[in-house]
């Protein structure tokens, strides 16, 4: 039955009914502390983060108090110290055989078990208001900066979003605190429930993601999610199925790269107008500072019902680099159906993006739009369309010549 607090506060940060923790005795005499295993039982904690933004577990993370305590963490997290042989520990003045008092205590844990726990996230910034219950976790051997399984399974709910599911899922974890840097590979999870506005019959993501919070580095290599299920709200989807394959996606904004290979999505659902498709598909695209370079992406979507809706678009010819970004042609084809009325769009234009300046300009749109109605007789309505626009973010301003 113990208790921790919220920093300076009577309010319960984290609780625990019962714990129990095996401990090997032989490697303390290397300055070493091994726990063969832990097994907590009954684990609480409510997370808090604040609408400026700041956490309620802050301070157990930044070691603010001294530069002690920063260097005692930091010791605890280094490598263990090769271990010295008798010329070693002469030259040292060291025993051999004998504990030296400056060797670092090095913490290893050979195992972690959760049963009956949960967990609670109140975010006021962002209105979430979510928490996981009946949470059963296992680990192997927890080293820093050392992978190690994972397998964890709970019921998520929440009342904002209004959430009800229950996961279950395995990885191999790898965590660097002291780089703040953080993976997990062969990930396997599966939800299935309700996460507002989706009800999910059956989800899955699979594949291997690396993140740093320092540089907000993302990678991830043979990544894979489906979902089948529906979509609530003003327009409800019924018989979903979504799809995401991205065997290599990798984004790093500290060095302005982009990395993409074989991106494809796929969706599909009933709308109450009637049928939807969507697919994407971008080959390969390679941004970074020395250049820019891909093949050509395409996407698609179509709303077969009463309304007919066809849009097609296709991007061609990027080059250029990360600060000043072209794309030879950007197409979108478009048709819409209402009735008799057939309205028809083709329209093209090169594009350039300025990343120092925050500009954003269609340089030479040309196209073409035709109108078929009775109204307007056989012959219909049709007018060519030819300018351009341009959006400047760092003045607020939008201008176009059309």
């Amino acid at each position: 039955d113990i208790a921790l607090s919220e920093p300076n506060s009577d309010t319960v940060f984290a609780s625990i009914d019962h714990a129990r923790i095996a401990v090997a005795i032989w490697p303390l005499v290397s300055n070493r502390l091994v726990v063969d295993h832990i097994a907590l039982d009954g684990l609480k904690a409510w997370l808090k983060r604040s609408s400026e933004g700041e956490f309620n577990f802050d301070d157990l993370l930044n070691a603010t108090g001294s530069e002690e305590a920063v260097a005692q963490a930091t010791e605890i997290l280094a490598p263990p110290a090769k271990p010295l042989g008798i010329a070693e520990a002469q030259a040292a003045d060291i025993k051999p055989g004998v504990p030296d008092a400056r060797t670092d205590l090095q913490i290893d844990i050979a195992g972690l078990e959760l049963r009956n726990s949960e967990v609670h996230y109140f975010d006021a910034k962002k209105g979430y208001d979510v928490r996981v219950v009946g949470v059963q976790l296992n680990t192997g051997r927890i080293t820093f900066d050392q992978p190690f399984d994972v397998s964890l399974s709970g019921r998520l709910q929440g009342s904002q979003p209004v959430t009800d599911a229950q996961v279950q899922g395995q990885a191999a974890v790898r965590i660097d605190p002291v780089k703040r840097e953080y993976s997990a590979q062969r990930i396997n999870v599966r939800m299935v429930g309700s996460v507002h506005p989706f009800q999910a019959e059956t989800a899955a993501l699979r594949g291997n993601v690396a993140y740093s919070a320092f540089s907000k580095y993302l990678n991830a290599s043979n990544l894979d999610f489906e979902m089948q299920g529906r979509m609530a709200g003003g327009t409800p989807v019924e018989s979903l199925s979504l799809e995401l394959t991205a065997p290599q996606l990798r984004v790093d904004p500290s060095r302005r790269e982009l990395e993409v290979q074989d991106l494809a999505i796929r969706g599909s659902g009933e709308m109450p107008d009637g049928d939807a498709l969507l697919e994407l598909d971008a080959p390969r695209l390679l941004i970074s500072p020395e250049k820019a370079e891909g093949e050509t992406v395409l996407g698609t979507l179509k709303v077969e019902g009463q309304s007919v809706l066809g849009v097609g678009l296709e991007m061609t010819g990027l080059s250029g680099n990360a600060l000043d970004l072209n794309l030879k042609e950007i197409k979108l084809d478009g048709n819409l159906k209402q009735g008799d009325r057939l309205i028809q769009l083709d329209m093209s234009s090169p594009v350039r993006w300025n990343a120092i300046n925050e500009q954003l300009g269609f340089t030479a749109i040309k196209g073409d739009v035709k109108i078929n109605a009775p109204a307007l007789g056989d012959q219909g309505f049709e007018f060519p369309l030819i300018g351009s626009f341009a959006v400047d973010f760092l003045k607020s301003r939008l201008s176009s010549d059309m």
